[in-house]
């Protein structure tokens, strides 16, 4: 019975450490992206739109701590954010992205550690590297931009899904 005993205390021991080495991090991201219509202007009838459509707000995206241990014994966890689209759009337009802020330090008073992502990219379907950072970072302001609208696409909404993910460590 002792023996059982001390393999069950082993055993719990590992899924402990495994659980602790999992995620530590996760993605908090507010608002909507919203392209204003005024912008798009076809100079003669026939021809492609003459300029990109940015969005007219930032998407605030913040990146959470959820390691309550590891936080307080590392407040400077380094990670990197990436983006994808969820699915192909049409070849109508070029969906970018860029990060306009910093955004702020979370529990401390220095400025946020971010770099990267300071010009337009593309965002594909595949998983692509946006930007990095060290700790908990809130409000970091990123915009979106569509490219390549094309008078051939026709008229009417597109929706598509745009995925953000944080992973530990600097790729």
């Amino acid at each position: 019975m002792k023996n059982r005993i001390k393999y069950l205390g082993i055993l719990a021991l590992l899924v402990i450490a495994l659980c602790t080495s999992a995620q530590d991090f996760e993605v908090e991201v507010v608002g909507n992206i919203e392209f204003n219509n005024l912008q798009v202007s076809v100079t003669e009838a026939g021809l492609n739109y003459t300029s990109a459509v940015e969005s007219t707000s930032d998407v605030m995206v913040s990146i959470k701590d959820v390691d309550a241990l590891g936080k307080k014994t590392n407040p400077n966890k380094k990670w990197t954010l990436s983006v994808r689209k969820e699915e192909a759009i049409s070849d109508a337009f070029t969906v970018l992205v860029v990060r306009t802020g910093k955004g702020s330090r979370v529990g401390s008073n220095g400025s946020s550690n971010i770099k990267g992502g300071e010009v337009y990219q593309e965002v594909s379907t595949t998983k692509t590297y946006f930007f990095h950072g060290m700790g908990e970072i809130s409000d970091i302001p990123i915009r979106f931009k569509l490219e390549d609208l094309s008078v051939l696409s026709g008229a009417g909404n597109n929706q598509f899904d745009i995925t953000i993910t944080v992973d530990e460590g600097w790729k």
